[in-house]
């Protein structure tokens, strides 16, 4: 497991793999890489399609939006978060513009927090499933110090 091209910082996660059920985050996440790298391609799509519009329609306005690595940046923690104050900042920045600022709004929120983060937990759970099945014969941590 351990070799010379690991990297420093993923050395603790790696020193579990000593027991059968210690190490079953990291074999998650190591089962499901490369899903998680198409879901990364398709959600870096959908922010940077997202971040473009948001440039276009409040970048003059609003100084989190005034160029595309911003854009990108206020976009991922709205989707983390789901800042209504965000909403209410893009719905003051013109008022004439009040229904696509809310259509924007509403299909990014949905596609980004319900749909994407939604097969993101899907993949994870997968891989879960797998790597627990293989790690259901081992024995736990307790049962090995107690023996």
């Amino acid at each position: 497991m351990l070799n010379a091209n690991t990297p420093y910082a993923f050395l603790p996660t790696q020193m579990l793999h000593f027991q059968g059920r210690m190490g079953l985050v990291t074999r998650t996440f190591a089962n499901s890489a490369s899903d998680i790298a198409h879901f990364t391609v398709i959600f870096g799509f959908v922010v940077v399609m997202y971040a473009i519009l948001a440039q276009l329609m409040f970048g003059t306005q609003i100084l989190e939006f005034r160029d595309l690595g911003q854009s990108m940046m206020m976009l991922v923690c709205t989707t983390l978060t789901i800042g209504i104050e965000d909403y209410n900042r893009m719905l003051e920045s013109n008022p004439r513009t009040v229904n696509i600022t809310t259509v924007f709004w509403l299909t990014f929120l949905f596609l980004s927090t319900v749909v994407l983060l939604n097969i993101f937990l899907a993949i994870l759970v997968e891989g879960y499933t797998v790597v627990k099945e293989t790690a259901t014969n081992s024995e736990t941590l307790i049962g090995g110090y107690v023996e």
